[in-house]
């Protein structure tokens, strides 16, 4: 009669936990807003911005204007296919340099066959400034591995805190990836960090245009594509300049991307975990032209996520 009563009890005690309540944690988005003549929009508040789901709208549960110092990876393509514009990496990475405050940290990252962390996070810009000059002109292997490069980059950056980003120097060649471009693509979309991507070498391309193959000329249109989708999967943008007098420009663009980002939070109202990536569209609208109108405004962030179990101690 004992051993009968102690099986009703387990029986019940499992009957009791079928229902199991799951948390996916909150998502949060980096964001940039601009006109329709690309210029950036401040003093924004939550009630201007509209979240959707997979097309279904969500409450915003957390929203601020991120004024924090930024925590930046300069990760620049070292390899020998950048033989002969080296000097146009130089002027960038000068450029990029010069619009940093003394309180952002910043990190250099090389490329060629592999990424390298050439230097740590630091606040000793000159430090990078040297290290930068001795990978652009001691080059290394002559393959690239793009893909490689920013899925090392932005797997490093899940355990940064605070604003942080990337801004990638590279002529968006892949020549030895392991990772595919598919597969780096989905790990860039599911990253919180913001990537911005400088096409390098443009006006070499176009000198040099008619003496290319079909094929190369393939290859660099499939080579701006990668810089193009990797910074718009993680809500970042690509700049394709051609001449180094546009440097200055391109890179004052983004020192006020990374200085004017809002921060916005909600808790989804699907709470299921299925392993499927979920598509994130957000909306704005303000009257910024001051015609009574509210105008729609282009919102930069990152376009899905794949939700995981909230961890719980």
């Amino acid at each position: 009669a004992q051993e009968k009563e102690k099986k009703k009890g387990q029986d019940e005690k499992v009957e009791g936990v079928t229902s199991v309540s799951v948390n996916i944690p909150t998502v949060t988005l980096n964001l940039t807003v601009t006109d329709k003549d690309g210029n950036l929009v401040t003093g924004l508040t939550k009630d201007y911005f509209k979240v959707y789901e997979d097309g279904q709208p969500q409450e915003i549960t957390n929203f601020f204007r991120d004024e924090s110092p930024v925590n930046v990876v300069l990760l620049m393509e070292s390899s020998r296919l950048i033989s002969g514009i080296e000097q146009d990496y130089w002027y960038a990475v000068l450029d990029f340099f010069r619009n940093l405050r003394k309180d952002d940290y910043c990190a250099l990252v090389t490329y060629d066959i592999k990424p390298r962390i050439a230097v740590d996070f630091t606040q000793d810009k000159g430090k990078i400034v040297n290290e930068a000059n001795i990978s652009l002109y001691f080059q290394g292997f002559s393959e690239s591995a793009l893909s490689d490069a920013v899925v090392f980059v932005l797997d490093r950056m899940k355990e940064v805190k605070g604003k942080k980003a990337v801004v990638l120097l590279s002529t968006g060649l892949d020549t030895f990836s392991r990772i595919t471009y598919p597969k780096a693509l989905g790990i860039a979309g599911e990253s919180d960090t913001v990537l911005y991507a400088i096409s390098m070498g443009q006006l070499a391309r176009l000198v040099n245009e008619n003496a290319y193959s079909s094929i190369t000329s393939s290859e660099f249109l499939m080579a701006d594509l990668r810089l193009k989708s990797f910074a718009k999967r993680t809500g970042g943008f690509a700049m394709f300049p051609r001449f180094t007098s546009e440097y200055p420009a391109v890179f004052r663009d983004v020192n006020m991307y990374l200085r004017f980002q809002y921060t916005l939070a909600y808790r989804p109202a699907n709470q299921k975990i299925d392993g499927k990536t979920r598509k994130i569209k957000v909306e704005a609208m303000a009257d910024v032209d001051h015609d009574g109108k509210p105008d729609v405004l282009k919102v930069a962030c990152k376009d899905s996520y794949k939700p995981l179990k909230e961890d719980k101690d």
